[in-house]
């Protein structure tokens, strides 16, 4: 990350997690944010399970480092199929993080897993 622009999540059952916007994701990954909302909806990047109050995307480290890491190993922007290796690299690898974020924020059942929930800054941890 360049700089520690996080937020805290807070899932139903009190659990917390770090989460960045997409700006944060756009730097990691080379792109703007236009692309990736693009990406989102033509079904090229699977949705984030996280949003902040405002519908605004988010998104935790691991889910940044899987679309950076799913971009390089596909040579994402190099050749027309690179889109489609991205894909297909990106979807099962996010849609793991999203059952192991369903688990770890206490979801059951079929409650909505839409993450519109408040998000705050990290308590600055004093030396």
């Amino acid at each position: 990350m360049r700089n520690n622009n996080s937020k805290i999540f807070n899932f139903p059952n009190g659990n917390t997690i770090e989460v960045y916007t997409i700006g944060e994701l756009c730097y990691e990954v080379g792109r703007t944010p236009d692309a990736v909302r693009k990406w989102e909806l033509s079904g090229i990047l699977p949705p984030t399970c996280f949003r902040d109050s405002r519908g605004r995307r988010i998104y935790t480290q691991e889910q940044i480092d899987v679309i950076r890491i799913c971009a390089e190993k596909s040579k994402l922007g190099q050749g027309r199929n690179s889109l489609l290796r991205f894909k297909r690299y990106v979807s099962k690898e996010l849609k793991k993080l999203e059952a192991q974020y369903i688990e770890y924020g206490g979801y059951t059942g079929d409650e909505k897993k839409d993450c519109n929930r408040k998000t705050k800054r990290p308590d600055k941890k004093s030396n």
